[in-house]
């Protein structure tokens, strides 16, 4: 049947609420985007609400229309409103929106059938769940990809997602302010600085880690679906696979949190869990896989394909590099070096404490059981101490005790 008209009403109606546009992500300003779309209402509950309505009526409308499997919808849409212009911006995007149902109204009556559907069986859509604008994935974030092997397809997303959200935390480390005390920078300042950091980090660990949860569970549900499996036998796969995946990206947080002097900790308190994507993934597999026909490749039975879609020996490993590395020296070593350091300074090292954590960090001499310490940095934040820097937002007590320690190494 031809493309149906409700899209189109469905954009009008939409339009007589407000209007949205979008601003293209892609360096190249590709038709695929990303795109952030955004609204100029000052309520902002009633921009939030267009937004979503807009996203939900953009996806339904790009499957009507014959969207390729996996890709991110609402990105695919947009794309077509471009006509293939390489546009860094569109305005009117729920106007242009009808307009276009109308080509493929007009295009679905010319041809007496409805724009061509995949022919493959679509699995999981990654933007089912979140990954709007500041919500990071790596999954379909492309154009679709033409792959006939299920094994090539998976390997190759799975590759792709682990070095995105390897490069996103560098940016992370790289984007917040630094963790040394900057020239003419008072403690205060440098406090003030650290905490707003930290908290601004924590939020952006929470979403990364919840990005990657959903990136690795979508992959592995439709890795499940490509080879064949179905119902029961899809569910069990899943889970026996989704353990070892879990453990991956605790890994990458307790990785990442202690490159970006973080408590991988504080998080799983505060409710970070990588496993609840996978729960919910899970059920979505369940109720998909329950409406489709097995379709075991040709010869190979239900169990053998079972056997057949474990992941890779590699796939869930993270592949996040933490930096360099502060092995562990011969004590007298490392006595030697702080030593030194200090007595560079004369009797007023005291007021060089900057000076001497800089000069430790650059010669890479092992914290010890300073590591052990968390600086409180003031209204409920706190920081794990990973490098000698951080030792310098200690105040009051913590500071003496610091000081006390130091001093043995004066002797």
């Amino acid at each position: 049947m031809p493309f149906s008209s409700e899209h189109k009403a469905r954009f009008q109606e939409l339009r007589a609420i407000g209007e949205l546009y979008a601003v293209n992500g892609h360096s190249e300003n590709l038709d695929f985007g990303p795109w952030l779309v955004s609204c100029n209402l000052t309520d902002s509950d009633t921009a939030f609400r267009l937004n979503a309505r807009f996203r939900a009526a953009a996806q339904k409308a790009a499957m009507a229309a014959g969207a390729p499997c996996r890709v991110n919808r609402r990105n695919w849409w947009i794309g077509k409103l471009t006509h293939g212009k390489p546009l860094g911006f569109i305005q009117d995007l729920i106007q242009r929106s009808a307009e276009y149902c109308e080509e493929l109204e007009t295009r679905g009556i010319e041809l007496g059938r409805a724009p061509t559907k995949p022919d493959v069986v679509g699995g999981l859509y990654r933007d089912r769940y979140p990954c709007d604008w500041g919500e990071p994935y790596a999954l379909y974030d492309g154009p679709p990809r033409s792959v006939s092997d299920p094994k090539v397809e998976f390997e190759y997303w799975s590759e792709h997602i682990w070095s995105g959200f390897s490069v996103l935390v560098a940016k992370l480390d790289q984007m917040h302010s630094p963790r040394t005390r900057q020239d003419k920078e008072t403690r205060k300042e440098f406090r003030d600085r650290m905490r707003q950091r930290v908290h601004a980090l924590y939020a952006s660990m929470r979403d990364a880690i919840r990005g990657l949860s959903y990136d690795l569970a979508v992959l592995q549900a439709n890795y499940i679906i490509d080879r064949g499996l179905r119902g029961d036998a899809a569910i069990s796969t899943f889970q026996d696979d989704s353990a070892s995946l879990i453990e991956s990206v605790r890994t990458f947080g307790r990785n990442s949190s202690k490159r970006l002097g973080l408590s991988y900790g504080k998080q799983e308190k505060e409710g970070v869990d990588p496993a609840k994507p996978f729960r919910e993934v899970r059920e979505d597999l369940r109720n998909l896989t329950s409406a489709i026909p097995s379709e075991a490749p040709s010869g190979i039975s239900e169990q053998a394909a079972r056997r057949q879609i474990s992941a890779p020996e590699n796939a869930s490993r993270p592949v996040l590099k933490t930096g360099k590395r502060r092995g562990r020296r011969p004590n007298q070593e490392r006595r030697d070096a702080i030593r030194t350091v200090i007595r560079a300074h004369g009797g007023q090292w005291r007021d060089h404490l900057n000076d001497i954590f800089t000069e430790l960090d650059s010669q890479e001499v092992p914290l010890g059981d300073f590591q052990t310490l968390k600086m409180d940095l003031g209204e409920g934040q706190s920081a794990p101490v990973s490098t000698w820097a951080a030792l310098d937002l200690a105040v009051g007590e913590q500071r003496r005790q610091i000081i006390d320690t130091l001093r043995k190494y004066t002797d």
